[in-house]
């Protein structure tokens, strides 16, 4: 199959961007699952190592769904002493997962050379709105670049959020993080995002972490816990609405729509008017008729194009601050 060229494709003026981790990745390698994996288990057991070995995959969303659905066999058969194990690894699996990306995150010096955040400003302001799946803090360093086009959300006092004052300008550019981020925590249910500049911001989360608190951030498997965690959170249910109503055309780009992780966010795109779906696949892949016919399968209602994600400002080499072999 020939994907188009980013610049054959024809799509609203004003359409609305999706990223996923495909975006981060093509950024820094380290945000990839080989990489966290890698870290974060150097401190699992045999036992907890041994369900990434013996899944083959890398993949923590798969590991926690299947420490979900196991923890529940195993209170079927009464066996209640190894379900309160499997909790434990599933708890301790999701935390790793968090404290890793955090360790891990490309540093703001790093990421800030050769105008890297400003590229992908400039490419932001292209859009309607942005939402994004990504948990680091790119996205958020990218819209401080010039922050009087975009908005998020939290700017009520102490940097809550809330759902009665969610009214702007259409002017605006909101920002949408539908799975949390690492800036984004939780306090007796309300939601607040953690305010610095540049690299200090990281430092911030590290404290906040340090000192007991967790980032809101959807790490469950299975897309129907995902959606149930997402229910729990005014602010993460306000994002998931804001997609599902959406008629604006949709740019996604790097996001890989696997049902069993990812069915929320398809359902959500499914919802509304016939539009143009707009979907980066790296060409290097394979099977990308598989997979573009899979795609297109989920999404029966919409025209769905496929494009280069190479060639796309987004997939750019040029912003990577790293030289890979």
């Amino acid at each position: 199959m020939n994907l188009k060229s980013w610049d054959d494709v024809e799509i609203g003026s004003k359409s609305d961007l999706l990223l996923g981790n495909g975006f981060s990745v093509n950024i820094d390698r380290d945000f990839s699952y080989t990489k966290l994996l890698s870290i974060a288990s150097e401190k699992y057991t045999d036992e907890e190592k041994r369900m990434f070995q013996k899944f083959n995959t890398v993949n923590f969303e798969d590991i926690l769904y299947n420490y979900k659905i196991s923890a529940i066999v195993s209170k079927i058969y009464g066996q209640l002493g190894f379900k309160s194990d499997l909790v434990k690894s599933e708890k301790k699996v999701r935390s790793s997962l968090i404290r890793t990306v955090q360790s891990i995150h490309t540093p703001y010096s790093d990421i800030n050379r050769l105008d890297i955040l400003d590229k992908i400003n400039k490419e932001f302001k292209k859009y309607k709105r942005i939402f994004t799946t990504n948990y680091d803090l790119i996205p958020y360093w990218a819209i401080m670049e010039d922050r009087k086009k975009f908005v998020d959300y939290f700017w009520n006092s102490g940097s809550y959020f809330d759902e009665f004052e969610t009214d702007i300008s259409s002017t605006k550019i909101a920002i949408y993080y539908l799975h949390g981020g690492l800036h984004i925590f939780e306090d007796d249910g309300d939601t607040y995002k953690i305010i610095s500049k540049g690299k200090a911001l990281l430092e911030k989360v590290y404290s906040e972490i340090e000192n007991g608190g967790m980032p809101l951030f959807i790490s469950e498997g299975e897309s129907s816990y995902k959606l149930s965690k997402i229910k729990s959170s005014d602010y993460l249910m306000f994002c998931l609405r804001k997609l599902r109503n959406s008629e604006n055309d949709v740019v996604v780009f790097g996001h890989s729509f696997a049902e069993t992780f990812d069915q929320h966010i398809i359902d959500a795109l499914k919802s509304g008017k016939k539009k143009v779906i707009a979907i980066s696949i790296f060409p290097f892949i394979d099977d990308i008729e598989d997979v573009t016919a899979r795609i297109k399968g989920m999404l029966p209602k919409h025209k769905v194009v496929f494009f280069d994600s190479t060639t796309h400002p987004l997939g750019s080499s040029d912003l990577t601050p790293y030289i890979y072999d």
